[in-house]
């Protein structure tokens, strides 16, 4: 099984295309293999990059990765 989509859900300031090049540094992107994908280790880390981030919900959901952001 592999991520067939990424969806983003209450950001805001942080754009699409921000949160899209940070998943890309860490190699994850469209066609990753979800086993690879630690989704609690994803929500922290990306908690400590970006300070704006005050809660992240990372999941897999079927092929999809869904990602949950609540911005300070």
């Amino acid at each position: 099984m592999f991520v067939w989509e990424i969806k983003l859900a209450g950001n805001q300031k942080l754009t699409y295309d921000v949160i899209r090049s940070y998943l890309t540094d860490n190699n994850i992107n469209i066609g990753t293999a979800l086993n690879k994908i630690n989704c609690k280790n994803l929500a922290s880390d990306m908690r400590k990059e970006f300070e704006d981030i005050v809660w992240v919900s990372v999941s897999v959901e079927g092929t999809n990765l869904m990602i949950e952001i609540r911005e300070n």
